[in-house]
């Protein structure tokens, strides 16, 4: 295993070209259009809908499955 201050040492380069990069960023003067947050209100529910929808449908097949197992075992 290697001594810690060789695992500090490997890291240095990542940590200098982190804070570097930090430090002379130029600020963004970005703007988002008021429409964009009603486009992605239209892709992203439908989307969240229909995940919502398949897990009630998967949970449902697991339980009934579950079920039936139950019953087996008792010998119902």
């Amino acid at each position: 295993m290697a001594p810690v201050y060789q695992k500090n040492r490997a890291m240095l380069p990542n940590v200098l070209f982190i804070l570097l990069a930090c430090l002379f960023a130029d600020p963004a003067f970005a703007y988002i259009d008021p429409n964009a947050g009603g486009l992605l209100y239209q892709m992203l529910f439908p989307l969240l809908i229909a995940i919502a929808g398949a897990w009630a449908a998967f949970r449902m097949k697991i339980n009934q499955f579950f079920s039936a197992l139950t019953r087996k075992l008792r010998g119902k």
